[in-house]
């Protein structure tokens, strides 16, 4: 689910992704059968724009 917030009279918006998916079983986290990625796309064309991205605890 993705939910975008847009506040009147500030100067950015926020993206708010969230995932709610099973955990994945695998004998094996190391193997290639046990991994599982996600990635998230933003296509935004802004001219001279400035991406900040917070990741707690990251």
């Amino acid at each position: 689910m993705r939910e975008i917030r847009l506040t009147a009279g500030l100067d950015f918006l926020e993206l708010i992704n969230l995932v709610d998916k099973q955990r994945l079983v695998a004998s094996s986290y190391h193997a290639r059968e046990g991994k599982e990625s996600l990635n998230f796309a933003f296509p935004f064309q802004v001219p001279d724009g400035q991406v900040r991205l917070e990741v707690p605890l990251a």
